[in-house]
């Protein structure tokens, strides 16, 4: 025959394991969701501040007019008669 009074105890006490359980993987999960947002906001960072720098200056464009400017139109006239 079994005691109920042990019996009641050791189901309080495998309920209260339950809970715990339930609650460290639920800890667990929000830890690792963090971490996936976290990385994944500073690879977003990283790759906007790379992309910016990447990006050519306005005096990097302006040389690149000027050059071009040049080669179509030329910067002398050469052997042509005035």
């Amino acid at each position: 025959m079994v005691d109920p009074g042990l019996d009641n105890r050791l189901r309080q006490r495998s309920r209260r394991s339950g809970l715990a359980i339930a609650l460290a993987m639920a800890l667990t999960i929000a830890i690792c969701i963090g971490a996936a947002i976290t990385v994944t906001a500073i690879a977003a960072v990283a790759a906007a501040s790379e992309m910016a720098t990447a990006l050519p200056s306005v005096d990097t464009i302006r040389t690149a007019l000027t050059i071009r400017q040049i080669k179509d139109e030329g910067a002398v006239a050469i052997g042509t008669d005035a």
